[in-house]
């Protein structure tokens, strides 16, 4: 069905056509899930993406932290030449950065599983108890994103104020793997963009530092937030570009457009308050979108619009 980054390619002379200037994509790094937001790698492009998942694998298998021990995958160079093939035809590319939660097939948690305070990753993750191996009972318990296990949370450090170091560190690492893949100080060659997902449950103190790192690769780079409530101290205490704009324009569009919840004066009225929130260099770059994967389906909603 194209669901893959050839597919990508194969299409952007159609994008193109369009007047498409840009590409958002989902989380592309590998994970076991459809979402991929329970992400396994961040330093690879999933290998499913690319023409040689089991040869991806084994390469990924033999890796860790240290970027010395990373090598590109033919998923990876395949989404190197999508970013080359785009930017031919002026089209920038932003990807998704799942920075609160991994998957537990993520290599630090693995080992963390096998090896519990004994990890390497010990405190990589917001762990509540290790496992007592003179019990029978597992008390290995950690903190995760909504409770879903499947998603084990970040720790942070002492007084909350950013991620511990050596996530923080690999997290430095990715980005700029993936902003200059050839690490030659040009962009040119990298994402342009980054859309960060579950933005709030990160501290803001790591956001200010990642925001103005992205910025020495790439002064023109694009970093927008998910968050469904009002954005705007987020955006300034974070240092980001903009944020996904469900309360400024999604939620009120669907609200006047489709659910009839608001006269015209009313979602005018929504729309200037929330724009009047942010200054200049946001209000005009936020990302407005009618729906999104967090939401229901703007064709959906039509379909099935109980308000009719």
């Amino acid at each position: 069905y194209g669901g893959d980054l050839q597919g990508v390619i194969d299409q952007l002379d159609y994008l193109n056509e369009l007047g498409i200037n840009a590409i958002y994509f989902n989380p592309v790094f590998w994970g076991p899930s459809l979402h991929k937001f329970d992400v396994a790698s961040y330093h690879h492009i999933d290998p499913h993406f690319g023409p040689d998942p089991e040869g991806d694998k084994a390469i990924i298998a033999s890796e860790n932290e240290n970027p010395e021990s990373w090598s590109w995958t033919t998923a990876d160079l395949l989404f190197l030449d999508l970013l080359t093939k785009a930017k031919e035809k002026n089209i920038r590319v932003i990807i998704d950065g799942v920075f609160n939660h991994s998957g537990r097939a993520f290599f630090a948690f693995q080992d963390l599983l096998a090896n519990q305070q004994n990890s390497p990753y010990a405190d990589w993750y917001d762990v509540i108890s290790f496992d007592d191996p003179n019990t029978s009972a597992n008390e290995f318990s950690y903190n995760s994103f909504f409770g879903f296990e499947s998603l084990p949370e970040y720790a942070n450090e002492a007084g909350g104020s950013t991620l511990v170091e050596p996530v923080r560190s690999y997290f430095f690492d990715i980005t700029k793997r993936w902003m200059d893949p050839n690490g030659d100080g040009d962009p040119s060659d990298g994402v342009d963009g980054w859309r960060l997902d579950a933005s709030a449950l990160v501290p803001d103190g790591y956001w200010a530092d990642w925001n103005n790192y992205v910025r020495t690769i790439n002064p023109d780079a694009y970093a927008t937030l998910e968050e469904f409530g009002p954005a705007a101290d987020l955006i300034e205490n974070g240092f980001f570009s903009a944020a996904m704009n469900y309360q400024g324009f999604t939620f009120p569009i669907q609200g006047y457009f489709i659910i009839g919840e608001s006269n015209s004066t009313q979602f005018w009225q929504r729309i200037s308050q929330q724009f009047d929130q942010f200054g200049d260099d946001t209000r005009f770059v936020m990302q407005n979108l009618v729906d999104s994967h967090d939401t229901e389906r703007i064709a959906s909603m039509m379909v099935n619009n109980s308000s009719n």
